[in-house]
């Protein structure tokens, strides 16, 4: 893992993550970098959809759709259900689990730079806290954003702005971090 790097980035929900994500991969790619984006929450979405026997599309589109489901006797919102799943299974890792899964997927993948645009929880930052990996905060005057976020106190590499209606504001501080520190 050491000669890879490895970005993660942190901010609320719908603030910019998947998108400042996006714009990386496809930079780093035009310099001829091999670029990976996982998530630490693509193995919990498997594990969930897995569990109810349907796919990782259906599950997202129950999910953004803010829909119920039913499991015996009980019906809950799925992103509630999401949400209550991971709490447990993490639970019985010392809450490691899904970091521990995206250390695995990053030791093996044959990438120069991984992304991981879901940062939320200190586990999270303390297992890939180490060198060749930048922590990103994406700092957004977009509704939700403080939703999602544990991590408000810790202090980040760098922070991205992404202004209401705007995305110039948040290529222009990739761009600053692609020249200061990986091209």
């Amino acid at each position: 893992m050491d000669s890879k790097k490895v970005i993660l980035i942190n901010s609320g929900n719908r603030c910019g993550k998947d998108t400042a994500a996006e714009i990386l991969a496809s930079r780093l790619k035009e310099f001829g970098k091999k670029v990976e984006i996982y998530s630490f929450a693509s193995s919990l979405k498997k594990e969930v959809a897995d569990f109810l026997g349907m796919t990782i599309e259906e599950l997202d589109l129950l999910k953004n759709n803010n829909e119920t489901i039913t499991i015996g006797n009980r019906t809950i919102n799925t992103r509630d259900f999401i949400i209550e799943y991971s709490k447990h299974i993490k639970s019985l890792t010392n809450n490691y689990y899904y970091a521990n899964k995206a250390k695995t997927f990053v030791r093996n993948v044959e990438a120069d730079i991984i992304i991981i645009p879901d940062l939320r929880f200190k586990e999270e930052y303390e297992t890939f806290n180490v060198s060749n990996t930048f922590f990103i905060h994406i700092d957004s005057d977009l509704e939700d954003c403080s939703k999602e976020n544990n991590l408000k106190d810790f202090i980040f590499d760098y922070v991205f702005k992404n202004e209401k209606g705007s995305i110039e504001t948040l290529k222009f501080d990739i761009e600053g971090f692609l020249t200061n520190e990986i091209i």
